[in-house]
């Protein structure tokens, strides 16, 4: 698989290393994987099926571990994803997880910071922008499990506006703090993935 849907939030522009990005754009994207589930498997192959609306379910391999920071492992879904994971009883560099969740784009310099550690890989892809859609999925209030309230998208009325281009300030302005995420249809192109990001 050559072509993913990856988020791209407002954050990235506001105070990560990232600008607006229209279609046809040639890009280095820095790409997380925001787990809804993730555990280990026996499955020793690679796959991944696209579940619809940015999600994914992945067979993937870990390929990092950082044993000073037990939250953090990359894996491989044919590609390098930085991901947050506590769970590590009985993982080591070589096991396989099945996880189900979202790419986004990172703007964390947390994970390539790493660079000096001989077996940290490379996390700086290179990928084509394809299609852009808005995300004008409304919010609801919801309460946590420890009792707070707070806001998130209601997945019953996902809804998208298509664009040509990201416009976080004017959407922000229109839309709400929180609101100017987009989803970039991109392909992955063959060209060798770097430790940090260079064109942005």
């Amino acid at each position: 698989m050559d072509n993913w849907e990856i988020l791209f939030d407002d954050i990235n522009v506001m105070d990560g290393p990232y600008q607006d990005v229209h279609c046809g754009q040639t890009i280095e994207l820095l790409t997380g994987f925001n787990a809804i589930s993730l555990e280990p498997t026996i499955k020793a192959e690679k796959s991944s099926i696209a579940l619809g609306d940015f999600e994914y379910m992945f067979v993937s391999e870990v390929s990092y571990m950082n044993k000073l920071i037990n939250s953090f492992c990359v894996l491989n879904i044919g590609f390098n994803i930085a991901v947050g994971y506590s769970n590590f009883k009985g993982v080591v560099v070589g096991s396989y997880l099945i996880g189900q969740g979202f790419l986004f784009v990172s703007d964390d310099n947390l994970w390539y910071n790493f660079g000096t550690d001989p077996t940290y890989p490379p996390l700086v892809y290179t990928w084509q922008i394809n299609r852009i859609r808005l995300n004008t999925t409304p919010y609801i209030t919801v309460t946590t499990p420890v009792g707070n309230k707070t806001q998130e998208r209601d997945q019953s009325r996902l809804s998208f506006v298509e664009s040509a281009k990201t416009d976080v300030w004017e959407d922000l302005k229109k839309y709400g703090l929180g609101s100017a995420q987009y989803v970039l249809h991109c392909t992955l192109l063959d060209i060798p993935p770097k430790f940090t990001l260079t064109n942005q």
